[in-house]
Parts: C-alpha cells; sequence; structure tokens
C-alpha cells in the first residue's frame, strides 16, 4: 500500500516530498497517541506499560480512557472525562522536536542553498524567537514554567535554563502582540526561498500543517496553561482543576 503509488510519485518532487512526511507523521503520531492506550495488547507496536495490561485483565476491562502523567474530570452533560496534562514527558519533547526540526531544516536548507548569508539570518531569527521572544513574553505565564522546577517542562522545551522569571499573571496583548508577530516572521520568512524548491516547500507545508493540527488536537484541549487564546479546555474543568490546585497550594 506504502510502495504502490511511488512509481508515478517519483515525477513530482513536491508530491513525492510530502507523501513520504505525511506517511513519517502518521506512524509517528500513532506511536505518541494511540499505541500507548490502546487494549490491542498483542499488536507488535503496543507500547502500553506491563502493569497497566496486567490491571485491565484482572478487571477484566473497564470503562473510559487510560491517562498517564494528567488529572481527569467530569465535563458537564456527558459521563466522560477530560483529561488535563499536569506535565509533559520526554517522549512529549522527542516528538515536537522532532516536527519543530523538520520545518526549520526544509526551510534552512531551501535558503542555505541560495544565500549563506540569509540562511546565518534565518537561524538567528529561530534562536531569537524561541530561545528570547517567546520564553519572555509567553512562556513565563505558563504554569508548565512554574511547575518545572529547574527546568520547563513543557512539550516544546526540556531542561531549557531558566532566563526569566515566572510571571503569575495572564499574558497581556502585547505579550501575545510580540510572541505572534515573532512566530509569523519565523513562519513566512523562508516562504521566498522556498518557492523555488517545490519539494522542500511540500515538506515545509505539510509539516507545520501537522504540527498545528496534532497540537490543536492533542495538548490545546488538555493543556493547563488556560490564558493562552488557543486553550480548549471546558470551564468546568477549568474551575475544578484549580479548585483542586489551590487546595494543594494549602495544605502545602
Amino acid at each position: 500500500m506504502f510502495l504502490f503509488p511511488v512509481y508515478w510519485l517519483i515525477r513530482d518532487p513536491l508530491l513525492l516530498g510530502a507523501y513520504i512526511v505525511a506517511w513519517a507523521f502518521f506512524f509517528l503520531t500513532a506511536r505518541q497517541y494511540a499505541c500507548v492506550r490502546c487494549i490491542n495488547f498483542e499488536c507488535p507496536m503496543n507500547r502500553v506499560p506491563v502493569g497497566v495490561k496486567e490491571e485491565f485483565k484482572k478487571r477484566d476491562g473497564f470503562p473510559g480512557n487510560i491517562e498517564f502523567s494528567k488529572e481527569e474530570f467530569r465535563a458537564a452533560g456527558s459521563g466522560r472525562y477530560a483529561s488535563l496534562r499536569v506535565k509533559h514527558e520526554f517522549k512529549d519533547f522527542l516528538y515536537w522536536n522532532f516536527v519543530t526540526l523538520t520545518i526549520l531544516f526544509s526551510a534552512g536548507l531551501a535558503i542555505g542553498i541560495s544565500s549563506t548569508g540569509w540562511l546565518l539570518a534565518y537561524i538567528f531569527i529561530a534562536f531569537f524567537h524561541f530561545g528570547i521572544l517567546e520564553q519572555r513574553f509567553f512562556c513565563t505565564h505558563c504554569p508548565y514554567f512554574v511547575r518545572g522546577e529547574k527546568c520547563l517542562r513543557c512539550m516544546m522545551n526540556w531542561g531549557w535554563p531558566r532566563h526569566f522569571k515566572p510571571r503569575p499573571h495572564p499574558p497581556g496583548k502585547f505579550d501575545i502582540a510580540i510572541t505572534s508577530l515573532g512566530f509569523m516572521i519565523l513562519i513566512f520568512f523562508p516562504l521566498p526561498f522556498l518557492l523555488e524548491i517545490p519539494f522542500l516547500l511540500g515538506t515545509y507545508l505539510v509539516s507545520i500543517s501537522v504540527f498545528l493540527l496534532t497540537i490543536w488536537r492533542y495538548e490545546c484541549g488538555r493543556c493547563i496553561y488556560f490564558e493562552c487564546p488557543f486553550n480548549r479546555v471546558p470551564a468546568e474543568v477549568r474551575k475544578e482543576f484549580e479548585k483542586k490546585d489551590f487546595e494543594r497550594m494549602i495544605l502545602k
């Protein structure tokens, strides 16, 4: 099924690149978000921990999803639970950084083929955005920044040193505007160079699409950064979490 279309795709490098990248992200996303919670324990790709498998078999199956490193709260109007990510694990770091590096590498390669000077400028913009703008104006407001203690344990960072102090208040319009501007410059800057190389342009666009769709589907509905403009956690779930979080702070 995978190899059959390759004969025709070779004639169009743009479609071939998009095809390969799409398959790669499909398997990575399935392994990251499906195989770790699937009850088909005999599948060679299954990654459910042994302890969870044994518990599942003892109870002869039980309703609901098996979640890890999360807290669950019942959403109003349904019998299902909404899960929140209290912290991210190293596998999240690997997955998201792989996606990010695919985006940056395809853009950097296209720029480097045309001009070394513009490539250095692009590298500077990338480091400046992720290391300063995003950290200073957006990440310092995020609860994961505070909870990480000596490191930022969010999906895009692992072990990043603290250069800025946590800011326990929601990001203002200026913070969001600066972060958005830096992100837009980073995204649109390489497009003139990518237009000259269809294969890299296809890889770039597919990678960004997969990144945005995956983060919206698997992160924004479970993230405890409630002040983020993209947060999709239900209001009642947020209130329940904040209530329990406040109670834990009092007990400490």
